[in-house]
């Protein structure tokens, strides 16, 4: 009897255990009712999915069915593409966050009021507002034409104590500016009524208040056919009254003709009923 060699046992041994355990050719694959997976595939195959059909061309798996290694009838898994991103237009959404950062603040002013609304020339009068944030705030005296007088940057809400001028009469009046930029802004405005310290000495009074008390003086009248003149001595001055387009009106001059002077000029002669004006009155 022919003894093997015991290397040649060892190999026998090994192909025969290789043959044991590979399967090859048509063996037998499980069952897809015994593998949910493979069930997936054969109901892939059945609704016509040929995207799910393998033709894996790959190395490895061609490899593999042609060494008899591995042989599979099952189809690989669909690939599952993400739907399409729409892309977002920077451009239309930084235009967009721009007119929402330059949208302009549009001024507004809560109030402007003041403690009373009457007062007496030099008294202290308190004067309150509030506005929107982020504006620039500018409180305005008004002379007493209309016209815009002296005013104080402030802030957007407070308070001011403003004294009144011992020569102001009638009113006394305020305007509150609020601005966003020099195209937004917002005004409102406050009059402060101011008792009248001194009456006329005349019937008939305006219902304006004097600029001061009556005075007692010295004085000369000439009357004129589009008007009269006034010397009032205490001031030195000459009030001209007149009438222009049918309003009022008066203009007021410093007295020129000095004592020593002729008192009037002689080569004038006044027509009959009318008469030449005379010192401070002709100069």
């Amino acid at each position: 009897m022919k003894k093997w060699h015991p290397i040649t046992f060892f190999v026998f041994v090994l192909f025969a255990a290789l043959a044991c355990s590979i399967p090859i050719g048509n063996s037998a694959t499980p069952s897809s009712k015994d593998d949910p997976v493979a069930q997936a595939f054969e109901d892939a195959n059945a609704n016509g999915n040929d995207s799910a059909t393998s033709t894996n061309d790959g190395n490895q798996l061609e490899n593999g069915l042609a060494s008899g290694l591995v042989k599979s009838t099952s189809p690989l898994l669909e690939t599952i593409t993400p739907p399409a991103v729409k892309p977002i237009d920077s451009q239309a959404a930084s235009n967009e966050a721009t007119r929402e950062v330059n949208k302009p603040i549009e001024p507004t002013i809560d109030y402007f009021r003041s403690n009373v609304t009457e007062a007496d020339p030099g008294d202290i009068v308190t004067l309150e507002w509030s506005t929107g944030e982020g504006l620039t705030v500018t409180l305005w005296h008004l002379a007493p034409t209309g016209q815009f007088g002296q005013f104080w940057d402030v802030a957007s809400s407070g308070a001011f104590d403003y004294t009144i001028d011992p020569q102001e009469r009638n009113y006394t009046r305020f305007a509150l500016f609020a601005a966003a930029g020099a195209d937004h802004s917002e005004m409102a405005t406050l009059s402060i009524a101011i008792r009248c310290p001194d009456v006329w000495f005349f019937d008939n009074e305006p219902d304006i208040c004097p600029a001061g008390p009556a005075m007692s003086t010295g004085g000369a009248v000439q009357r004129f056919e589009g008007g009269t003149m006034v010397w009032v001595e205490e001031e030195d001055h000459i009030y001209v009254l007149f009438e222009e387009g049918g309003s009022p009106g008066w203009n007021k001059y410093v007295n020129a003709w000095d004592p020593g002077e002729p008192d009037r000029d002689p080569t004038l002669s006044p027509p009959d009923g009318l008469y030449q004006p005379v010192r401070g009155f002709g100069s």
